[in-house]
């Protein structure tokens, strides 16, 4: 759970940090609930549990543990930069994308591109794991609502509006799990698939992902001559369900179960 002050650009009060860590301790929250320590954990550590993930609290003053206390927490958040800015986590180098302020819904495209770039493979320095967090979310009232940055206007596919990130989303996560030999949802079948339908009176982006929405098309072929895809990072964005038909959350989940390898991640094959 990713908590911060809204409505400031100014460093957290003291008194924001005192009635979160109250709400945790408290009744009906209880600090089992919680995973509060300053690391990445396992998914076995954390089963069952919160994940605290603070953007508030500065030096920790008043938790248990101080920022080794407060959840995941981040030692630098520079505002709004476009091309995304890393910190360290223990072992682990974190890469984050946080460009909210987009000038209009014009930029949509520019957004959605820095956004999933960051899920892209990118080994660390030194032998350090590897994490990205990665906002799919922008807003700048009144070229860009969240609303129209994330489920766009209008008619897309008929060139009648302007296509959402998470719609755009969808059809780069189907890109890239669909593999080069699959002959449905191929990195070049794709844009073939997608044009056809894009011309016919009455279709929409529902219409284009209905006809390709089962997993099952998205299997890799078994051969040494190509690897999977590996597609890693924490995801936020909003309106994560819209639109409905196109299943971003399910093909975000499939990407933990391709580019897997011995030794890593805790899988064992």
């Amino acid at each position: 759970m990713s908590i911060m002050e809204e409505a400031s650009f100014m460093p957290s009060s003291p008194l924001f940090s005192t009635l979160v860590r109250d709400a945790i301790m408290n009744p009906p929250s209880k600090k089992s609930m919680w995973f509060l320590e300053n690391r990445v954990p396992t998914l076995g550590e954390v089963r069952s549990k919160i994940i605290l993930f603070s953007r508030f609290g500065g030096t920790g003053e008043g938790w248990e543990g101080g920022t080794n206390g407060v959840g995941i927490h981040p030692t630098r958040w520079p505002n709004n930069q476009r091309e995304g800015f890393e910190w360290d986590l223990e072992k682990t180098r974190v890469r984050t994308q946080d460009w909210y302020g987009i000038p209009s819904f014009l930029n949509i495209p520019e957004k959605f591109a820095v956004a999933v770039e960051m899920l892209l493979p990118c080994p660390a320095p030194n032998g350090k794991d590897d994490l990205s967090i990665t906002f799919m979310s922008a807003a700048r009232v009144p070229f860009a609502l969240p609303s129209t940055v994330a489920c766009g206007f209008g008619w897309s596919a008929l060139n009648l509006g302007v296509e959402g990130v998470n719609s755009r989303v969808g059809r780069w996560l189907l890109e890239q799990l669909g593999g080069d030999d699959d002959q449905d949802i191929a990195s070049d079948g794709l844009q073939q698939t997608i044009k056809p339908l894009e011309n016919k009176p009455g279709c929409s982006q529902v219409t284009l992902v209905k006809s390709m929405s089962n997993l099952e098309k998205l299997a890799i072929v078994d051969d040494d001559s190509r690897k999977e895809p590996r597609l890693r990072g924490w995801v936020l964005m909003d309106f994560l369900l819209n639109p409905y038909e196109l299943g971003v959350v399910p093909l975000l989940i499939e990407c933990n179960w391709r580019g897997r390898v011995d030794g890593e991640e805790g899988w064992r094959s």
